[in-house]
């Protein structure tokens, strides 16, 4: 078992490496590279956004219902620095952030970031709206979250993951941070994309 702080893992990675890529991330024809100095902008905009519009406290659960995607991973990045916990389901949680809400979600997170997107859905705050208006440097005022991960999440240094899976894990998350790996996450994808995916950004291990 391995003890983690992702968020303290990032800053550090941005201080010895910003420019390196941190997530990239495939749609059809998209594609989105964040560095880790991108990444940590993302995560300072968002972390502020949870603090100061809607007030979570140290502690407080927060359920994702987003796929594997890069939004994912600044959600899981912000929540840790704001001294929150993932919640694992619905029913425990006091915030839900959702990119197809029901009833009793709060936060709407279009997975549609650049261009023109759709209107969001009526009672729901709209995440990708609102989240530009925060600053992207963020100083944690209390200590932020650490979690554990398994042995066999655990990879060598400098890894190149591609996620081919419809969800991407906390642990997963943590242990790409740990050994300052690259995330390439990749779907909607045909056998021809993958392997061409695999070639072009020199994959050395594929989850899902």
């Amino acid at each position: 078992m391995h003890h983690s702080n992702p968020y303290q893992t990032l800053v550090k990675s941005v201080r010895s490496n910003a420019p390196a890529p941190a997530v990239t991330f495939y749609d059809g024809a998209e594609r989105i590279e964040l560095s880790y100095k991108s990444l940590e902008n993302w995560v300072a905009k968002t972390s502020n956004f949870l603090i100061d519009e809607i007030d979570v406290d140290a502690d407080d659960a927060i359920y994702l219902d987003l796929p594997a995607h890069w939004l994912k991973v600044v959600w899981m990045l912000a929540i840790w620095a704001s001294g929150c916990q993932v919640a694992s389901t619905r029913s425990e949680a006091n915030h839900k952030v959702s990119s197809s809400p029901i009833e009793g979600d709060d936060i709407y997170c279009s997975l549609q970031v650049m261009g023109k997107r759709p209107a969001a859905p009526e009672g729901f705050l709209d995440f990708v709206t609102e989240v530009r208006r925060f600053s992207d440097f963020f100083s944690p005022t209390d200590a932020t979250t650490e979690i554990d991960y398994a042995d066999h999440w655990r990879l060598p240094e400098f890894s190149r993951i591609l996620v081919l899976s419809e969800d991407l894990s906390q642990e997963q998350i943590a242990a790409a941070l740990d050994s300052k790996s690259s995330l390439v996450i990749l779907r909607n994808a045909n056998e021809e994309i993958v392997e061409a995916t695999k070639r072009n950004e020199k994959i050395t291990h594929t989850w899902g």
